[in-house]
């Protein structure tokens, strides 16, 4: 999933799940299980092959700013406290992070570990997918149904 919808199940999880830690590792591994249903990422291939400074790594941090800041944007508007929800929102997304920290740090054998726990609970990417409408169709309406329990 993209990370809009981690934030936001991050800040519904810090909304309804009481207390804070018990929220917060609900939101953790709720990426997982976002990630485990089927959805459609963008693609992120310049930054995974770490190429040099140049159009697509530009576009590709351009694709994970703005997808950062629609959630932030979202969650201010919608959350009734805005810094435990955004909270939240950076440990729902933890595991994407950890997945680019390792990017650059492959030697590194927890962040190894958790990447290929990670690419394990990704529906798409281990089997074919010839739904991607329906993908995209899920991924919205996940979404839509996170933000509107914000409100």
């Amino acid at each position: 999933m993209i990370l809009l919808a981690h934030f936001l199940f991050g800040a519904v999880m810090v909304k309804f799940v009481k207390p804070l830690y018990l929220a917060l590792g609900a939101a953790f591994f709720s990426h997982y299980l976002l990630d485990f249903l089927p959805h459609k990422d963008y693609s992120l291939k310049s930054i995974r092959t770490r190429e040099k400074f140049g159009r697509g790594i530009l576009t590709d941090y351009f694709k994970v700013a703005l997808d950062i800041f629609l959630g932030i944007c979202l969650i201010a508007i919608s959350a009734d406290n805005l810094f435990i929800a955004l909270i939240g929102a950076l440990v729902a997304s933890l595991p994407d992070f950890f997945d680019f920290l390792n990017i650059f740090l492959p030697k590194n054998k927890i962040l190894s570990a958790l990447g290929e726990f990670h690419s394990a609970a990704h529906w798409v990417e281990n089997k074919k997918n010839p739904y991607a409408i329906l993908s995209i169709f899920i991924e919205t309406t996940v979404i839509l149904a996170l933000f509107l329990f914000l409100l």
